[in-house]
């Protein structure tokens, strides 16, 4: 600064001051995004050792069980040091500002401390760099001792876990792989041709009328027989499932022209096994639930049959039309009169015999009626079988399970699968408050039941999950039921 008749004016910046500084900001820029790019390379070795036992089915059996904290199984080198990249060009373009504004006499400032920021922008960067290597380090070897520990200590629940998740992963592989096929060849049909919009006119107003038919059947049903609400609630059920028979059957048909190529049985199934697996052992997260996975008795063997040369085979075959269709070898065109019209009289055919059957059905499932009337089946009844019904029906229990829906009920029996019992409303009920169970308080130990309890078990140490013997998961057993009657 230059003092003059008590004024201060700024001293305009050199040319010197001005490279030096430049000069400066330029080269700590430069080491310090070389210091990164070495450090990016000693975090790859250390994530490629990482990588050796992060990138097994075992890895993630504990994961899934929750023995690795989330945020420790995914250590992205390259995202963390991208990141810090970003940060140290966003500081390096504003203290360039700085320094073109200071030449332009646009900012005031001190060369001796705007030269001490460079400094600090350096020292302070480097250090970033050395903790992000230091942090990184110690993250990795902590997730692998954690892994190995725990691996050591449950090394039989882990294995049956990853075997299950193994096949699970290969299902999901190969069905996604089979359902790109799938929607490349239709796709090209659909560009080449009017052969699926055709059928897909076809389709509709088959399943359409099909279902009229359904609804006039069961109308006539309820109208000649008068059946039971529960009677009339299975002819819903029946005609649900025909008509998911018939959608099936319709699928299949659309494809038989392509059958030399491929077989849609085939892709159906792969698509079928990931679907169930999705229904059962996935939760509403999309992640899959490895406590259920534990306690399942379902065969994954069947899941796994075959499953690669299946996959192969079907998507070999929907690649061949593909690529003909798009080199002009299969001349769609040609075969479009000749496959709608088999495929019409297919589901016709089809149509018309599921018709027959579904009326056989419901006639199957209506009691005939009686010839007797209703006053001499209650003169005739003795007044024992009147009472009998009254004891065993849900909708009308007993006196002693009416007790059993008091406020404080005392939970004495062991309830087997599918078995209805007042108590089981109130168990049902609790677990509900709990926040285990989210279905219907209807009174049945049924699935849902089940694993309500299971996770009561798992919550308040009535099990751990690592038992050898799991019979008594999800089994509401006299210490289930203890536990339970302590804490009502």
């Amino acid at each position: 600064m230059i003092v003059l008749s008590g004024a201060a004016f700024a001293a305009k910046p050199t040319t010197a001051e001005i490279n030096s500084l430049t000069s400066k900001l330029e080269s700590n820029k430069t080491k310090l995004l070389n210091n990164l790019e070495n450090s990016k390379k000693k975090l790859k070795s250390i994530a490629d050792e990482t990588k050796k036992f992060a990138d097994t089915t075992l890895f993630d059996a504990a994961s899934c069980l929750g023995a690795i904290p989330k945020e420790d199984q995914n250590l992205d080198f390259n995202k963390l040091t991208d990141n810090l990249k970003t940060s140290i060009l966003n500081e390096y373009i504003g203290l360039d500002g700085d320094i073109k504004r200071y030449s332009l006499e646009l900012k005031d400032a001190d060369p001796i401390l705007l030269g001490n920021t460079l400094d600090n922008f350096y020292n302070q960067n480097a250090i970033k760099i050395t903790n992000l290597e230091n942090e990184y380090y110690l993250k990795s070897g902590k997730t692998k001792a954690t892994f190995l520990e725990y691996v050591k200590n449950n090394q039989d629940l882990l294995n049956g876990l990853a075997q299950k998740l193994d096949i699970i992963k290969n299902v999901n592989k190969y069905a996604d792989a089979v359902s790109g096929a799938f929607s490349g060849l239709n796709n090209t049909i659909n560009s080449h041709s009017s052969l699926w919009s055709n059928m897909a006119k076809i389709k509709d107003q088959t399943l359409s009328s099909m279902s009229m038919d359904f609804d006039t059947t069961i109308g006539q049903m309820i109208s000649t027989h008068n059946p039971s609400p529960e009677i009339q609630a299975k002819y819903q059920i029946h005609k649900d499932n025909f008509m998911k028979k018939m959608i099936a059957e319709t699928n299949k048909s659309v494809y038989y022209t392509f059958s030399a190529f491929f077989e849609y049985e085939k892709y159906s199934d792969i698509m079928s096994r990931q679907e169930d697996l999705k229904k059962k052992f996935y939760a509403s997260s999309g992640d899959v639930n490895c406590s259920l996975l534990l306690t399942t008795s379902v065969n994954f063997a069947n899941y796994a049959k075959d499953l690669e040369s299946t996959a192969n085979d079907t998507i070999k075959g929907m690649d061949l039309i593909t690529s003909g269709i798009k080199s002009w070898k299969v001349k769609l065109k040609d075969l479009e009169p000749v496959a709608s019209n088999a495929f019409n009289k297919t589901i016709t055919d089809l149509g018309n015999e599921l018709r027959r059957n579904f009326k056989l059905m419901l006639e199957s499932e209506t009691p005939a009626k009686k010839p007797e009337p209703t006053t001499t089946e209650t003169t005739t009844e003795p007044t024992t079988q009147q009472t009998q019904p009254q004891q065993t029906a849900p909708q009308q229990p007993t006196q002693p399970e009416q007790a059993l829906t008091t406020s404080k009920p005392t939970f004495t029996q062991t309830f087997k699968k599918g078995q209805y019992h007042a108590q089981v409303k109130d168990l049902q009920t609790y677990l509900t408050n709990w926040g285990f169970y989210k279905g219907a308080i209807n009174g049945i130990y049924d699935r849902a039941t089940i694993e309500a309890v299971y996770q009561f078990q798992l919550k308040n140490g009535v099990i751990t999950g690592k038992e050898k013997n799991k019979s008594g998961y999800g089994r509401f057993g006299p210490q289930t039921r203890a536990k339970i009657n302590s804490m009502i």
